[in-house]
């Protein structure tokens, strides 16, 4: 995959996850805009579970979940995921919350209550939640089209 820097110069061999949050990002942007209700949740579990696994394991270091078939993301309908689907990227979250943040013994006071009461807006450990598994993704989408132009031998070491 292949990058500009600000000066115009043409990476074609950019590597990493920069290339891949962008990707990653924008595939959730279009599952959400023919999805508009659809939660950030059930937005990476579909990414992750309609990717494409490139090797024997579902998830691995180098490649993430696989590529990203985004029109099995975008389409609930055409592509329904079976029920308890995993959902990996969350389930670590929510095992992480539970320990940063035990759950109560008792109930909250008004006052502490009010206290901790927002606007309603996005609360920061969804987005980071959602921005890890955006690099996870991404990362799978670009190694998986590294290794499928390595195969095709269209690798582009030689140009510069």
């Amino acid at each position: 995959m292949g990058a500009i820097d600000s000066h115009g110069t043409y990476y074609p061999n950019s590597r990493g996850t920069s290339n891949a949050a962008a990707l990653t990002s924008a595939a959730a942007a279009l599952v959400r805009s023919r999805n508009p209700d659809m939660t950030g949740r059930t937005v990476v579990q579909r990414l992750i579970a309609t990717a494409m696994p490139i090797g024997k394991k579902a998830w691995n270091p180098q490649i993430g979940y696989g590529v990203i078939l985004i029109r099995g993301a975008m389409d609930p309908v055409k592509y329904p995921l079976k029920p308890g689907t995993p959902n990996p990227v969350y389930e670590a979250f929510d095992r992480w919350k539970a320990s940063t943040y035990p759950a109560r013994s008792q109930p909250m006071t008004t006052a502490a209550r009010k206290k901790t009461t927002h606007s309603g807006g996005t609360g920061t450990s969804t987005i980071v939640a959602g921005a890890a598994a955006a690099v996870l993704v991404i990362g799978g989408l670009v190694a998986g089209v590294l290794v499928v132009s390595r195969r095709r031998g269209l690798d582009r070491t030689s140009h510069s």
